[in-house]
């Protein structure tokens, strides 16, 4: 997993560097959408399991026996990152091998693309590893995962507040009488859209420094916000951060329709001149851009729902 952590923090900051020095970022085959949207969300995305996983991995000590579970889902989390990691890589790849944006390419673009297949190398050196990983697990038959994330939160932040003074661990003591796990699995999904809609709001923010505080603002933070939502509640099933009880079949056929709305919003940015040429339309201001990604995301959300709510009465 050290191996994992090390290509998120390699491609974290290769992705940073790319995207936002400006003389850097202005002979990138990948400045520009498709391409660049896929790099703006994964750069977010892949620090934050990084972390996740730095701060459970806390909690595997050498001298203490280390449960199965706790294992199983950091590999998980490994595996998420080197997918967000190698998607973006792809990505960035095929923005070369188009030559996108040929005629802005300058002397630094070869130095680029040279960093682009060193990152590529260390990807891949993670993916063998993680492959290596898994074949020491027993078969996945002979046992039974119980836990998940937020069983490690408490004694996670207990471990952190035992190095700061008197008063954090008497907030981690605090946090423990009142189960705040119990209580943020109960309104996960509340949590999961308060957390996005903040997330949106920061980065929008971020951004109007330069755009800002118009229209574009609010589609900024829809867009981010959608992105991290769908984010949240993917990681929340594939690294199984919270144990839910199982939902009945129009609730789920809800969440997955909603999870694909939310997904949608960003992807339709990304793909908007596709759409704007496909529908035939003119979509030249941030209102109209920031309306045709949310008709887009309904749209998607109602036919995976349809087809979800059609599918589960079948079985």
């Amino acid at each position: 997993m050290s191996v994992s952590v090390l290509t998120a923090v390699v491609f974290t900051v290769f992705a940073y560097v790319t995207t936002q020095a400006k003389v850097i970022r202005n002979g990138s085959p990948w400045q520009d959408d498709p391409y660049d949207a896929v790099v703006t969300f994964t750069m977010f995305f892949v620090p934050i399991i990084a972390t996740l996983t730095v701060l459970r991995m806390l909690l595997c000590r050498r001298d203490e026996p280390l449960p199965l579970y706790r294992v199983v889902q950091l590999l998980r989390a490994s595996c998420a990152s080197a997918v967000l990691v190698t998607a973006t890589l792809v990505t960035d790849w095929v923005a070369v091998i188009l030559r996108a944006d040929q005629e802005l390419w300058d002397s630094g673009t070869p130095w680029l693309i040279a960093v682009l297949g060193l990152v590529s190398v260390l990807a891949t050196a993670d993916w063998l590893a993680q492959a290596r990983a898994r074949r020491l697990l027993p078969d996945q038959d002979s046992y039974q995962l119980h836990g998940d994330w937020l069983d490690d939160l408490v004694p996670v932040a207990a471990l952190l507040a035992a190095r700061l003074p008197g008063p954090a661990r008497g907030f981690v003591a605090w946090l423990e009488r009142i189960d705040v796990t119990g209580w943020i699995r109960t309104h996960v999904t509340q949590v999961m859209v308060a957390g996005s809609v903040f997330a949106g709001l920061m980065v929008a923010t971020g951004l109007a420094r330069e755009n800002g505080f118009g229209l574009l603002f609010v589609g900024e933070t829809i867009w981010f916000a959608g992105g991290m939502y769908a984010f949240g509640t993917v990681c929340d099933a594939v690294l199984q951060l919270t144990v839910r009880q199982p939902r009945g079949r129009l609730r789920q056929a809800v969440h997955i329709g909603v999870t694909a709305g939310a997904v949608a919003l960003p992807v339709s940015l990304a793909l908007r001149d596709g759409i704007v040429s496909t529908v035939g339309l003119t979509v030249d201001t941030p209102a109209a851009l920031t309306v045709l990604t949310c008709v887009s995301a309904v749209l998607t959300g109602m036919v995976v729902f349809g087809g979800m709510a059609a599918w589960s009465y079948r079985r």
